[in-house]
């Protein structure tokens, strides 16, 4: 079960990564034997990903390539690899790659069908379907890095249009008029919904924000008929989580360059 559950959150994560900067100009996708490439064209490793996500696939002199690709013009990226495939072979070639571990987020799925949605009060929050509220959402993201991240305001600016158009979910909660929480919904298929970008602005947290939120999403996505969710949680929000019905199945780790 273990390795059919991190198949499902790294098909959602694939295309989660992928899709919508192979729609945009100026950004590139490369998916390749056992992983996924994607240059946003930023110098932000938010947005220049590897995903390894089948190393019996893997060739090694194509990994060292796409190394060199980010390497060459020196921009930041980073790489992503569940514990599954994070074998003593792969540790070896990142070794030698000068390539070292950042940290880890924990795998979870949640069966969407045993949910049961909770009385709440959710006029407060907005699905982003205008570029208003895409600048919005943006700076949201973008403010969880001191100083804001002028990258991920660049990067929603050039694929505002194609998240508008595609049937990605963006939500944000408004505290009296000012965009402090935000979700984004990413499915996979009509039976997978994968969750990310949730976050609330340090000034507007332990005030049941962020709770809201996400009972409004969970309650959204049963409404809607997925089946399951699933997400990446850094080690605070695994008990959160948990509270919600996720349940761990294990790590995904980041590495980058030393």
């Amino acid at each position: 079960m273990r390795l059919e559950g991190f198949q499902l959150i790294d098909e959602n994560f694939r295309l989660h990564l992928s899709a919508i900067p192979e729609a945009c100009e100026g950004m590139k996708v490369y998916q390749l034997e056992g992983l996924t490439v994607v240059d946003s064209g930023l110098d932000c490793d938010t947005f220049n990903v590897i995903h390894i996500y089948d190393v019996s696939k893997l060739n090694k002199e194509i990994l060292k390539d796409v190394i060199d690709h980010f390497a060459a013009p020196k921009k930041s990226y980073c790489i992503w690899i569940n514990q599954a495939q994070l074998n003593e072979e792969m540790k070896q070639q990142f070794k030698a790659l000068h390539i070292i571990p950042q940290g880890g987020e924990v795998g979870m799925i949640m069966d969407l069908q045993s949910y049961t949605s909770e009385e709440s009060n959710y006029e407060n929050i907005r699905q982003v379907d205008t570029s208003v509220k895409m600048k919005d959402y943006s700076t949201v993201i973008a403010n969880n890095w001191i100083p804001a991240d002028q990258n991920v305001i660049t990067y929603y600016e050039q694929t505002a249009s194609l998240y508008l158009e595609s049937k990605v979910m963006l939500f944000i909660y408004y505290h009296k008029g000012k965009a402090v929480s935000t979700l984004e919904m990413y499915p996979t298929d009509q039976q997978t919904i994968g969750l990310y970008g949730f976050t609330t602005l340090a000034a507007y947290r332990a005030m049941g924000i962020g709770s809201s939120l996400m009972r409004f999403a969970l309650s959204r996505a049963k409404k809607e008929g997925y089946k399951q969710a699933v997400l990446q949680a850094t080690e605070d929000g695994i008990g959160i989580y948990k509270k919600y019905g996720f349940r761990p199945i294990g790590m995904y780790y980041e590495y980058a360059p030393a």
